[in-house]
């Protein structure tokens, strides 16, 4: 054999990464992670799949890890230049996956937990193939210091939380499957009963896709139909099981089930559950029949009524946009560290602070427990500090955001008097349409307002509350309009307000003498001259409310700018409201209710 012939040499990089491996095995607790790493093995995106224990030795779980070697710099943080294909294999990977770093000069090994959420945090700041990732210096993997054993149990069982969610939800579609198997095509039901289900079945369908849209998208998004299965229908009693029709699913929507089949399911499925996704029920044959269309509401009204009570949805409204924003960093402006009252505020600031600065600064917070790796954190929640010193916590933030440093907490700001979600829609409205600032919409509440007997308050003090109601009231028709016409459009004539309600009317306010709450009487007023308008509000003097006497009279004749008006009416309205968070968002809420409980008293009986 000629003697220029010699065999392939390894890879320039495999003597580094073998030194880097034997380095990593010696700093990593043997008796709690077993495995090992390989070198060469030519298999893409990571190096091994190790094992976390137990200290009974009972596996915890199985992560992924990809070792690469650095040098650290002057600044003693480690950082490693990312390929893409890493971070997109990191994104989809079934297991959670461990990048390490090994420093050869000084021995030292740093670990980053790249999730989903991590992956694409860099993924979007990458502009070639690869991108420099920074580890946390607190991430370090050394025989002395065990917590990394911690931190990684926590995700390991937090990524197992997350599969067995999967798995519930598995679960849950298996259920419904089962269920599939066990219907049947409806042969056995006469003509005429077949026809009056599928009547019913249509109008509970209607009820959900066409009545109440907004409540079925925030819990059957995945679903397109309700299906029945009918186990008895004769003079005595309706018995059957509804169930979610998938979509892309092409199957009649009347089935039947045996009676033992049935038995399985009615002891678990006898309330509707949005979270079971089926419902069992033995009734009356005439609900089904002849009564279906007051059935079918009745069945829906306990979660839509709870779904609009917990639920803000969202409306397309620049005057909301402004109010819930400019309520939402007033009551949080301490947190937030934006001095409050200001007539105006920088939105992209805002949103750059709620997405990146403040969870980075939660994140690298003292008193989370070891085992934690995700949180939320409350913007509303007592900060123990000077405002000098938060505020150089809110500057160091900022500066860990410009280095890309990843927090050893992952934290997501919420608030609980307030939707987040909503928060950021509105951020977004308001910079699509050109208007990079939220403007203050209403008169700056006196300090304490909201804690003080009305009767104490100062003539200035009355004179704001009327002219921010004022412009709530000029505001609010329009908004609840548009909130019925994206949400509820086919009950906008039972949900609209009145005449009275959305009509020019004169307010007068009086004060409780019993308590603090106050009150608006509105008399509702009828103008002379065919079409007149009128949006005119007047403070005729405070007065403690008694149980009869207001200032002015029903069918008494009012002259006002020059105007004559017909008194109609009169309604009182107790305005605690007007002072709390989204004042509109809570008169909404109230208002459809209210609405909705009559809606369902008048059609949902039998």
């Amino acid at each position: 054999m000629p003697d220029e012939i010699k065999p392939a040499p390894y890879s320039s990089t495999s003597t580094p990464e073998a030194r880097s491996k034997k380095i990593l095995e010696y700093h990593l607790d043997d008796y709690f992670v077993k495995g090992e790493t390989k070198i060469d093995d030519k298999v893409p995106n990571v190096d091994g799949v190790l094992e976390l224990v137990d200290e009974g030795r009972y596996p915890i779980g199985k992560f992924q890890v990809q070792v690469k070697t650095i040098q650290l710099g002057p600044t003693g943080i480690a950082k490693h230049q990312c390929e893409k294909s890493f971070l997109a294999y990191c994104r989809t990977a079934n297991l959670p996956v461990f990048l390490i770093v090994v420093d050869h000069a000084t021995q030292s090994v740093f670990w980053l937990h790249v999730n989903r959420k991590v992956a694409d945090t860099f993924l979007q700041k990458l502009k070639g193939e690869t991108i420099s990732v920074p580890f946390p210096p607190e991430n370090v993997i050394a025989l002395n210091n065990p917590t990394y054993l911690t931190q990684w149990r926590t995700i390991i069982e937090s990524h197992g939380r997350a599969v067995h969610q999967a798995d519930e939800y598995a679960d849950r579609l298996a259920t419904l499957e089962l269920l599939e198997s066990k219907l049947h095509t409806p042969a056995n039901l006469p003509q005429a009963i077949l026809k009056s289900v599928y009547r019913f079945v249509d109008e509970l369908n209607f009820v959900w896709d066409r009545l109440f849209p907004a409540v079925k998208a925030a819990h059957y998004l995945d679903f397109w139909k309700i299906g029945i299965g009918v186990v008895t229908l004769n003079h005595e009693y309706a018995r059957f099981i509804l169930y979610p029709v998938r979509l892309n699913t092409v199957q009649t929507l009347v089935k039947t089930l045996s009676a033992e089949e049935f038995a399985v399911y009615d002891d678990e499925f006898s309330k509707w559950s949005f979270s079971n996704w089926l419902m069992t029920a033995t009734t009356s044959p005439d609900n089904l029949l002849t009564r279906y269309k007051s059935y079918a509401l009745h069945l829906v009204e306990d979660d839509v009524i709870k779904t609009i009570d917990q639920t803000d949805f969202k409306v397309d409204d620049e005057f909301l946009a402004h109010e819930y924003l400019i309520d939402f960093i007033d009551t949080h402006s301490e947190y937030l560290a934006i001095t409050r009252h200001s007539a105006a505020y920088d939105l992209a600031s805002l949103e750059y602070r709620l997405r990146y600065v403040f969870p980075m600064l939660e994140g690298h917070a003292q008193g989370w427990a070891e085992n934690v790796r995700e949180s939320t954190r409350d913007v509303g929640q007592y900060i123990n500090m000077s405002e000098a010193n938060w505020q150089k916590a809110i500057e160091a933030a900022e500066q860990q955001v410009r280095d890309e440093i990843v927090a050893p907490v992952e934290v997501v700001m919420t608030a609980s008097d307030f939707d987040m979600d909503l928060i950021y829609y509105f951020i977004d409205l308001l910079r699509a349409t050109g208007k990079p600032m939220a403007v203050r919409q209403y008169k700056i509440w006196t300090p304490r307002l909201k804690n003080r007997d009305p009767r104490d308050w100062t003539l200035e003090e009355k004179q704001t509350l009327l002219a921010n109601y004022q412009l709530h009231r000029e505001n609010f028709s329009r908004i609840y309009a548009k909130y019925l016409q994206e949400h509820f459009p086919l009950l906008m004539h039972d949900l609209a307000l009145s005449p009275n309600e959305a009509g020019p009317f004169l307010a007068t306010f009086s004060f409780s003498k019993n308590e603090w709450s106050y009150v608006a009487c509105h008399y509702y007023l009828r103008g002379e001259s065919p079409g007149q308008a009128m949006s005119f509000y007047h403070m005729a003097g405070v007065q403690e409310l008694n149980d009869v006497p207001h200032p002015i009279k029903v069918n008494t004749t009012l002259s006002l700018m020059g105007e004559q008006y017909a008194v109609r009416g009169y309604k009182v309205h107790h305005l605690k409201y007007i002072l709390a968070p989204a004042p509109t968002y809570e008169l909404i809420r109230r208002t459809v209710l209210g609405k909705l409980k009559d809606y369902f008293k008048k059609h949902a009986t039998w």
